[in-house]
Protein backbone atom coordinates (compact mmCIF):
# COMPACT_ATOMS: atom_id res chain seq x y z
CA UNK A 1 0.00 0.00 0.00
CA UNK A 2 0.90 3.86 -0.22
CA UNK A 3 2.78 4.97 2.62
CA UNK A 4 4.67 1.83 4.01
CA UNK A 5 1.71 -0.06 5.11
CA UNK A 6 -0.02 -3.10 4.28
CA UNK A 7 -3.43 -4.97 4.68
CA UNK A 8 -3.78 -8.57 6.77
CA UNK A 9 -7.46 -9.95 6.13
CA UNK A 10 -7.82 -13.32 8.77
CA UNK A 11 -11.24 -15.32 7.46
CA UNK A 12 -12.56 -17.73 9.40
CA UNK A 13 -14.85 -18.57 6.40
CA UNK A 14 -14.95 -18.17 3.48
CA UNK A 15 -18.42 -16.86 3.28
CA UNK A 16 -18.09 -14.22 6.41
CA UNK A 17 -17.01 -10.78 5.52
CA UNK A 18 -13.46 -9.87 5.86
CA UNK A 19 -11.90 -7.83 8.60
CA UNK A 20 -8.96 -6.41 8.47
CA UNK A 21 -6.16 -4.90 10.00
CA UNK A 22 -3.23 -2.15 8.43
CA UNK A 23 0.38 -2.71 9.95
CA UNK A 24 2.50 -0.37 9.04
CA UNK A 25 5.98 -1.45 8.19
CA UNK A 26 9.41 0.16 8.33
CA UNK A 27 10.97 -0.15 4.84
CA UNK A 28 12.67 -3.26 4.23
CA UNK A 29 10.83 -5.10 7.12
CA UNK A 30 8.30 -6.42 4.54
CA UNK A 31 9.14 -10.22 4.56
CA UNK A 32 7.12 -13.52 4.82
CA UNK A 33 6.09 -15.42 7.56
CA UNK A 34 4.29 -13.86 10.66
CA UNK A 35 5.57 -10.86 13.06
CA UNK A 36 5.12 -12.71 16.87
CA UNK A 37 6.45 -10.24 19.92
CA UNK A 38 9.19 -12.58 21.97
CA UNK A 39 7.32 -14.51 24.84
CA UNK A 40 8.45 -13.02 28.73
CA UNK A 41 10.62 -16.64 28.38
CA UNK A 42 12.35 -15.38 25.16
CA UNK A 43 13.41 -12.53 26.50
CA UNK A 44 14.34 -13.92 29.41
CA UNK A 45 16.04 -16.63 28.20
CA UNK A 46 18.12 -13.84 25.17
CA UNK A 47 19.05 -11.67 28.00
CA UNK A 48 20.34 -14.37 29.56
CA UNK A 49 22.68 -15.69 27.11
CA UNK A 50 24.19 -11.73 25.83
CA UNK A 51 24.94 -12.01 29.70
CA UNK A 52 26.60 -14.81 29.47
CA UNK A 53 28.07 -14.63 25.66
CA UNK A 54 28.93 -10.51 26.96
CA UNK A 55 29.38 -9.94 30.53
CA UNK A 56 30.99 -13.01 31.48
CA UNK A 57 33.26 -13.30 29.21
CA UNK A 58 34.41 -9.28 29.95
CA UNK A 59 34.63 -10.11 34.09
CA UNK A 60 38.50 -10.57 34.67
CA UNK A 61 38.56 -11.40 38.07
CA UNK A 62 37.95 -15.31 38.01
CA UNK A 63 35.73 -15.37 41.14
CA UNK A 64 33.49 -12.80 39.36
CA UNK A 65 32.88 -15.86 37.12
CA UNK A 66 32.46 -18.41 39.50
CA UNK A 67 29.97 -15.89 40.65
CA UNK A 68 28.09 -15.27 37.58
CA UNK A 69 28.38 -19.55 36.51
CA UNK A 70 26.37 -19.72 40.41
CA UNK A 71 23.70 -16.86 39.17
CA UNK A 72 23.44 -18.80 35.88
CA UNK A 73 22.37 -21.75 37.52
CA UNK A 74 19.90 -20.04 40.04
CA UNK A 75 18.72 -17.77 36.72
CA UNK A 76 18.08 -21.30 35.03
CA UNK A 77 16.11 -22.90 37.76
CA UNK A 78 13.83 -20.22 38.58
CA UNK A 79 12.84 -18.70 35.11
CA UNK A 80 9.02 -20.26 36.19
CA UNK A 81 8.98 -17.46 39.06
CA UNK A 82 10.46 -14.75 36.66
CA UNK A 83 7.78 -15.14 33.52
CA UNK A 84 5.15 -15.05 35.74
CA UNK A 85 6.23 -11.20 36.81
CA UNK A 86 4.72 -8.22 34.18
CA UNK A 87 5.72 -5.40 36.06
CA UNK A 88 9.62 -6.16 35.42
CA UNK A 89 12.06 -6.38 32.39
CA UNK A 90 14.32 -9.35 31.96
CA UNK A 91 16.91 -7.56 33.47
CA UNK A 92 15.11 -6.59 36.24
CA UNK A 93 14.15 -10.17 36.85
CA UNK A 94 17.71 -11.33 36.35
CA UNK A 95 18.87 -8.88 39.26
CA UNK A 96 16.15 -9.09 41.82
CA UNK A 97 16.63 -13.59 41.09
CA UNK A 98 20.13 -12.43 41.66
CA UNK A 99 19.44 -10.86 44.97
CA UNK A 100 17.25 -13.43 46.29
CA UNK A 101 19.80 -16.16 45.96
CA UNK A 102 22.46 -13.45 47.37
CA UNK A 103 20.16 -13.10 50.59
CA UNK A 104 19.69 -16.75 50.81
CA UNK A 105 23.15 -16.95 50.98
CA UNK A 106 23.64 -14.48 53.99
CA UNK A 107 21.03 -16.43 55.63
CA UNK A 108 22.87 -19.56 55.10
CA UNK A 109 25.93 -18.22 56.36
CA UNK A 110 24.30 -16.37 59.38
CA UNK A 111 22.95 -19.51 60.24
CA UNK A 112 26.52 -21.22 60.35
CA UNK A 113 27.88 -18.25 62.49
CA UNK A 114 25.41 -18.36 65.10
CA UNK A 115 25.52 -22.23 65.45
CA UNK A 116 29.88 -21.75 65.41
CA UNK A 117 28.79 -19.10 68.26
CA UNK A 118 27.19 -21.12 70.44
CA UNK A 119 29.37 -24.31 70.09
CA UNK A 120 32.13 -21.57 71.18
CA UNK A 121 29.91 -20.20 74.25
CA UNK A 122 29.49 -24.01 75.21
CA UNK A 123 33.06 -25.02 74.56
CA UNK A 124 34.46 -21.87 76.66
CA UNK A 125 31.71 -22.38 79.32
CA UNK A 126 32.66 -26.06 79.99
CA UNK A 127 36.48 -24.76 80.29
CA UNK A 128 35.31 -22.24 82.60
CA UNK A 129 34.11 -25.16 85.08
CA UNK A 130 37.17 -27.41 84.36
CA UNK A 131 39.58 -24.82 85.01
Amino acid sequence: MKGGGATAYLLNHHEKARIGKRLDLEEGELGLGRVTKLSTRMRLQEQMRQLRDRYRVALKDEEMKTAFDGLWDTWSSEQGAMIYSDVLSALDLLTLTASVDNRRQIETLRALNQETRDLLEKLIAREVRAG
